[in-house]
């Protein structure tokens, strides 16, 4: 699993420069300590859902990984979990 850190100033900034259409990311979490929704917006025009807060965290998954099911929502979790430990 690849983990990018980016400062929140930043972070609009490097979601727009990903070319969505060659690259394809599963799930982000993005920092939200201000409660901007301008991360969120941009994100669901890429096919991206909020699926959960967790703490400062906003995560997204990809439309696409629904189907996946609970198993991999599961996984993500602690995959989250993970990244603050």
């Amino acid at each position: 699993m690849s983990r990018m850190w980016i400062t929140a100033a930043l972070m609009l900034k490097v979601l727009r420069s990903i070319d969505y259409d060659k690259t394809y990311i599963h799930c982000l979490t993005v920092e939200d300590n201000y409660g901007s929704k301008e991360e969120r917006n941009f994100l669901l025009k890429k096919g991206y859902r909020l699926w959960k807060k967790i703490s400062w965290d906003n995560v997204f998954i990809h439309h696409s990984n629904e189907s996946r099911g609970v198993r991999f929502l599961v996984n993500l979790l602690d995959s989250v979990r993970n990244l603050r430990s």
